[in-house]
C-alpha cells in the first residue's frame, strides 16, 4: 500500500477557545493524522489562556497581536515550505477517519489532473446573489460532488493558497476567503472545489454544524445583514472577472 501525503492542520483560535483542545485531540487521533498541528492565534483579552495546556500537544502557534482575520491561517501556510493542508474553521469536528478520505481523493485526482481543492462543505449558486444555493457536506449529505465554492475547511495545496492571497480583492472585508479561494483558482488555475461524499459515517462534522451559531459566529444575527451584503457583493465580483 503506497504511504499517503502528509499534510498539516492549520486550526483557529479566536472566540471558541473551549473547544480547541478537543478538536486538537480530534485530528491527532484521525486514521490518517496530520504530519503536525499549528494553531493561528488572533489575539485577543479574552483567549490567551486556552493556549496554556495545549502547547505540548501542537507543533507550531502563531500569534497575530492586532487579532488578524479570516485570511491569518492561510498566511500562516504559505510563510512555510509545506504544500499540503487541511485548514478549518473553529466550529468543525470531522469524524476519525475524514482526513484519509480526503487524502485518498486528493491523492487518486492529482494523478489524472493537475489540483483540487477539498471543501468540508460546499455550495452551489442558482443566481449571481449568494442565496438561494445548494449546500452539500455534513448537514446535507452528498456523493462526490463539483462545487462553485469550498466552505468551513478546505484541503489543499499550497499552490491553492497562493494563488487566493496574491490576487483576492475583498475591499478590507473579514470575510469571503471561501468564495475568493475557489473563483480564483479555479479561474487563474484551473483547479476546481469539490467536496467528497459524506453522511453518518464521513462526514466533515458529527456536530453537524450546530457549534457554529453562537454569538461569536461572523454571520450572526447581528451582523446577518452587513455579512451577506459582503457576500453578495464579493460574489458578484469574481463570478464577473472569472467569465
Amino acid at each position: 500500500m503506497n504511504t499517503p501525503p502528509e499534510y498539516i492542520v492549520i486550526l483557529s483560535l479566536w472566540k471558541r477557545g473551549e473547544w480547541l483542545e478537543e478538536q486538537v485531540d480530534l485530528f491527532t487521533n484521525q486514521t490518517v493524522p496530520p504530519k503536525e498541528v499549528w494553531i493561528c492565534h488572533g489575539l485577543n483579552s479574552e483567549n490567551s489562556h486556552f493556549l496554556e495546556d495545549l502547547e505540548n500537544k501542537v507543533d507550531r502557534i502563531l500569534t497575530i497581536e492586532d487579532g488578524g482575520s479570516v485570511f491569518s491561517r492561510f498566511e500562516m501556510a504559505r510563510d512555510s515550505k509545506e504544500n499540503l493542508f487541511f485548514i478549518i474553521d473553529d466550529d468543525m469536528f470531522p469524524t476519525e477517519n475524514y482526513c484519509e478520505k480526503c487524502l485518498h481523493f486528493y491523492e487518486r485526482f492529482s494523478k489524472k489532473e493537475k489540483d483540487c481543492i477539498i471543501g468540508s462543505s460546499g455550495r452551489i449558486f442558482k443566481t449571481d446573489k449568494y442565496f438561494p444555493n445548494t449546500m452539500l457536506g455534513s448537514v446535507n449529505y452528498s456523493n462526490f460532488s463539483k462545487v462553485d465554492i469550498g466552505t468551513n475547511g478546505w484541503f489543499l495545496s499550497g499552490e491553492s493558497i497562493e494563488c487566493m492571497l496574491d490576487n483576492h480583492i475583498t475591499n478590507g472585508y473579514n470575510n469571503c476567503e471561501d468564495i475568493a479561494l475557489s473563483y480564483l483558482n479555479r479561474g487563474k488555475r484551473e483547479v476546481d472545489t469539490y467536496v467528497i461524499k459524506q453522511g453518518p459515517h464521513i462526514n466533515s462534522d458529527k456536530y453537524k454544524h450546530r457549534r457554529g451559531f453562537g454569538d461569536e459566529a461572523l454571520s450572526h444575527q447581528q451582523n446577518h445583514t452587513e455579512f451577506y451584503k459582503q457576500r453578495n457583493e464579493v460574489l458578484r465580483f469574481y463570478r464577473e472577472v472569472s467569465k
